[in-house]
């Protein structure tokens, strides 16, 4: 995965591990943290929690897609001030 950001003043790009970030560790941390935070948020209605089998399944689909996607990135955001971010996978 890397993560290109550019502004007028600066421009970089992060890269991240595929393997570091869609792993099965990764979705335990994130399901728990997602869980406790619906808790502590103290909503009235909370959303179906998000499984751990769920998630790990999502994982294992993003790391499939980076072969169909050729170099198109996964995600674009543009600012006003003419700066972008752009995910790829």
């Amino acid at each position: 995965m890397k993560i290109k950001i550019r502004s007028k003043e600066r421009n970089f790009t992060i890269p991240i591990p595929n393997i570091l970030f869609f792993n099965s560790a990764t979705a335990a941390i994130i399901t728990w943290a997602m869980n406790k935070a619906w808790i502590d948020l103290d909503v009235m209605q909370i959303p179906s929690e998000i499984s751990y089998q769920n998630l790990k399944r999502f994982f294992r689909v993003m790391r499939k897609c980076r072969k169909y996607m050729n170099g198109e990135p996964l995600v674009y955001a543009y600012s006003k001030e003419e700066g972008t971010v752009e995910v790829y996978l």
